[in-house]
């Protein structure tokens, strides 16, 4: 048993959510079972799951490099560890069970570790009231204003003056925003919903509500190296080239604060990556 590496799942959110998770990272978790469980060492497992698991709400168990364990161990130790949660008032959720340990424990599992992660945060999220941005609760009142101002708190935005320069778009779930190789001539930010990247197939992110989309290419001015889709409804605030240069030119001061935001957004990306120490410096 050991930490994950993966400590954070790919859904990449809005400010407000990633500072709540960062600040309340202790919460969630995430462990590896790795190996074949056998009885003998299933005590001093258990103690270990425990020690691990001490004064967190939510644990990730991932199984997927346990290749077996025994009946006994079974019963021994993770049927005491999920009662220890229990006791503790900490949710249990598991990844990537094989068949027959999965015959073995009886436990309902996520595919991926992912998959587990993002169901835990969603969890840490509601509990501190900060999930919001399904497209049924869209606001007339969520202005692009709105998304931006949290990336650069203490600064004035004029949403007025902000809204001419950006477009209010929609697609439906499995519709794609762009493809790999697209020219990459418009930003966006999520307003309700969630969006797929994909690279070859697999998805590396799950965009959702105030997050940015596709600024990186944006800003380097290079071609869409992602393929983006909608994995559910979503509408979204967009800013081609064009605009942003007439910002620029007639607005500089906002065009300052939509410069802070994107760069925020993209140190932001980076810290989650790195696990490096972006809010104690800020």
């Amino acid at each position: 048993c050991r930490r994950s590496k993966k400590a954070r799942s790919v859904r990449r959110r809005s400010f407000e959510e990633r500072r709540a998770l960062h600040d309340h990272r202790d919460a969630i978790v995430a462990l590896d079972v790795v190996g074949f469980v056998f009885f003998g060492a299933a005590a001093q497992l258990l103690a270990k799951l425990k020690h691990e698991s001490r004064g967190a709400a939510w644990v990730v168990l991932n199984f997927e490099e346990c290749v077996g364990l025994d009946a006994t161990a079974a019963r021994s130790c993770f049927a005491p560890f999920k009662q220890y949660l229990v006791q503790e008032k900490c949710s249990l959720l598991v990844a990537g069970l094989r068949e027959h340990v999965a015959e073995q424990l009886q436990w309902d599992s996520y595919t991926t570790t992912d998959q587990a992660l993002e169901s835990a945060e969603d969890g840490l999220l509601a509990r501190f009231k900060v999930v919001k941005g399904s497209f049924s609760e869209l606001q007339q009142e969520d202005g692009f204003d709105a998304i931006l101002r949290p990336y650069v708190d203490g600064i004035s935005v004029d949403a007025k003056a902000l809204s001419k320069y950006v477009e209010a778009t929609s697609i439906k779930a499995g519709e794609h925003l762009f493809r790999q190789g697209d020219a990459a001539d418009r930003v966006y930010f999520v307003r309700a919903g969630t969006v797929d990247l994909r690279l070859d197939q697999r998805r590396i992110a799950r965009v959702a509500r105030g997050a940015v989309l596709g600024e990186l290419c944006f800003l380097l001015k290079r071609r869409q190296s992602l393929d983006a889709t909608a994995h559910t409804h979503c509408a979204l605030w967009c800013l081609s080239r064009d605009r942003l240069g007439a910002m620029k030119r007639e607005r500089p001061d906002l065009f300052n604060v939509l410069q802070t935001a994107l760069l925020k957004s993209m140190a932001l990306q980076v810290e989650e990556s790195l696990g490096s120490g972006i809010w104690s410096a800020s």
